[in-house]
C-alpha cells in the first residue's frame, strides 16, 4: 500500500524528499518471528517494510524517513543493516536501514546514497543517479524495517533489536 504517513503508537512514521512529504509503499513484513528460550516463537505488535523507490530520486536529494516522537539510540545492526532502538510511551520501537556495500556471498556492489543516523530515524543523501542501478535488485530500493513491542513485554528490547538487523 502506498501512503504518506504511517501512524504508530509512538508517533507518525514519514518519509520527506528535500523537507517535501513523500509517499512511500508499506507493508506487513514477513520477517516478524522471535525465539523465546524455550524455543517458542512470538510476534510483535508491530513488524513492517517500507520501500522507496530509487527510481524517484535524483543526485543530491536529501531523503528524512523518521518517527515525529520518540528519541531512539543507536544498536549497531548486522554486516548488512544498521538499527536504531528506543522506547517512547509504553513501547519499545526501531528501525532497520540497508548499509552495507556487501550483499550475500561478499558480491561488492556500490550504493546509490549515503547514510546518516538521527535520533528519530534516517538520512539518507542521493550521490549518483539511481537509475544506473536499476538492473541490480539489491539497489533498486531502501527498504527500511519498522518495528514495535509493547514494553510490558519482557523480551521487547530483544524482539525490537532483532528484527530490525
Amino acid at each position: 500500500m502506498i501512503v504518506d504517513k504511517l501512524i504508530t503508537p509512538v508517533g507518525v512514521f514519514r518519509v520527506f524528499r528535500n523537507t517535501e512529504i513523500c509517499s512511500f509503499f508499506v507493508e506487513e513484513s514477513n520477517y516478524n518471528t522471535f525465539w523465546l528460550n524455550d524455543n517458542s516463537t512470538v510476534h510483535p505488535e508491530g513488524c513492517y517494510k517500507i520501500s522507496l523507490d530509487l527510481i524517484s530520486f535524483s543526485v543530491s536529494d536529501i531523503i528524512i524517513c523518521e518517527l515525529d516522537n520518540g528519541e531512539m539510540v543507536y544498536e549497531g545492526g548486522d554486516e548488512n543493516t544498521l538499527n536504531i532502538v528506543g522506547e517512547a510511551g509504553n513501547y519499545i520501537i526501531g528501525i532497520g536501514a540497508p548499509d552495507s556495500q556487501f550483499i550475500e556471498h561478499g558480491t561488492k556492489y556500490t550504493l546509490p546514497y549515503t547514510l546518516e543516523i538521527t535520533k528519530k530515524g534516517y538520512v539518507f543523501s542521493i550521490i549518483d543517479n539511481p537509475a544506473e542501478y536499476r538492473d541490480r535488485n539489491f539497489t533498486k530500493y531502501i527498504e527500511l524495517s519498522l518495528v514495535w513491542e509493547n514494553k510490558e513485554k519482557e523480551y521487547a528490547w530483544e524482539i525490537v533489536s532483532f528484527l530490525t538487523c
